[in-house]
């Protein structure tokens, strides 16, 4: 707090954060770790992972997605396309990572 003769301010920190995708909690938390802060609101242009206010904690009251989609995920062991053998297109997404990791 910060007092003068006339008044005084109180700085309160509650930020809204931004994002472009989250897949889950674990990607805010990260990003979140350092702060010590009440979290308002979390916007995301899509939430692919089902993620709730609850998940990630920091007092989020709500998350607001512009897009909702459920997309699952595999590992690469278990991924239905690799054991089919259907190539991996190395142009998009990680598939240049995933190609690099394998050699």
């Amino acid at each position: 707090m910060t007092k003068n003769r006339n008044f005084s301010i109180v700085t309160i920190i509650c930020p809204l954060v931004m994002a472009e995708t989250i897949i889950d909690a674990d990607s805010v938390l990260q990003a979140l770790q350092p702060l010590e802060v009440d979290l308002v609101s979390l916007a995301v242009l899509c939430n692919r992972g089902k993620v709730k206010p609850e998940d990630i904690g920091f007092g989020l009251r709500e998350i607001n997605a512009l897009l909702e989609i459920s997309m699952s995920t595999w590992k690469p062991e278990e991924c239905p396309k690799c054991q089919a053998g259907i190539p991996i297109n190395r142009n998009i997404g990680h598939g240049k990572n995933l190609h690099a990791s394998r050699s």
